[in-house]
Formats: structure tokens, C-alpha cells, sequence
């Protein structure tokens, strides 16, 4: 089991980067678009809460989604350079790292309490686990149109730098 909880967000990760290669030819299953970050969100949002650098699992699991997107949408390349498509994917990759980083940067928090729960407060918190705590930051509708506004506004940003800095490589975008 334990293995699984420290597998779960890499394999999100990898998922995340396949699903965005689905989306584009030879495949052109364009619905993907809406739910191909999915898992790279939820393996940022909900693993290594226990780790001390927490910003750079958050990096290191966008760049793992960028290498398998850019190692597969763009594997035609090989017929020109193998060195190349290996490389152009390492850069590439960091793009949608800082945007992984960023989305851990802007997740939803839960506001903290008091020092500690009583034990009459525990009894009551562990029988209402089926219901949201009227403290979490999932219940506003303001909160999470900003946090959907937040997010899309630095993908976008991130895919014009991408198509733009150094020379500039646009091809697939969302």
C-alpha cells in the first residue's frame, strides 16, 4: 500500500502527459483538451502534503507530464534527430513544470482553527466525514472561479512564452 501512495501521483503524472497527446494527430481526440491536466492537477493538489519542499515534487511532477507529452506528440522528430527530439523535450518540458508549480503555489487551503479540537468536536468531525466542512475552500463558487480563472490565464501565458522565448515553439497548444 505504501508503494501505491508514493507511485499514485508519478503515474498521474505520466496519465496526464498521455491524455495531452491524445488530443492532437495522429490521435485528434480533441475532447481530451478538457480533462487531459486532470490527474496532474490532482497528483499536485492532493500528494506530498508530508514533504518538506513541496514546490519541487510539484515541479518535478509537470516536468514528468511535459517529457511524456513532448517524448510522444513529437516522436515523428526521430526521423530527423534522435538528439534533438531528446532535447527539445527537456526544454520543453519545463514549461508545463513552472505551470505545475504554479497550480501547487494557488491551491485551495483549509483555513485553520483553534489550537486543538475537543474530543465531543472529534466524535462529531469523524461522524460528519461524508459532508464538506463549512470551512473548506470548496464551498464558494467565488473561490474556485478564481482559482479555475487563475489557472487558465497561466496556461495560456505559459503557452505563449512557450511560442515566443528563444525562437519560439508553438505546435500543440491547447
Amino acid at each position: 500500500m505504501k508503494k501505491l501512495t508514493v507511485a499514485w501521483p508519478w503515474l498521474a503524472a505520466i496519465t496526464s502527459g498521455l491524455l495531452y497527446t491524445g488530443c492532437f494527430a495522429p490521435f485528434n481526440f480533441t475532447w481530451l483538451c478538457w480533462i487531459a491536466l486532470t490527474p496532474l492537477i490532482a497528483a499536485v493538489w492532493l500528494s506530498g502534503k508530508e514533504l518538506r519542499h513541496r514546490w519541487f515534487h510539484n515541479l518535478a511532477l509537470g516536468y514528468v507530464t511535459g517529457l511524456t507529452f513532448f517524448w510522444t506528440a513529437f516522436f515523428w522528430l526521430t526521423t530527423v534527430t534522435v538528439l534533438g527530439w531528446f532535447l527539445l523535450a527537456f526544454y520543453m518540458a519545463i514549461y508545463l513544470a513552472l505551470w505545475a508549480w504554479f497550480c501547487g503555489l494557488v491551491q485551495p487551503r483549509e483555513v485553520r482553527t483553534e489550537p486543538g479540537p475537543t474530543k465531543w468536536e472529534q466524535m462529531l468531525a469523524q461522524a460528519r466525514t461524508t459532508a464538506a466542512s463549512p470551512r473548506s475552500p470548496w464551498i464558494r463558487s467565488t473561490n474556485n472561479l478564481l482559482l479555475a480563472f487563475l489557472l487558465a490565464a497561466a496556461w495560456v501565458t505559459q503557452e505563449w512564452l512557450r511560442g515566443w522565448v528563444f525562437s519560439g515553439f508553438g505546435w500543440n497548444g491547447l
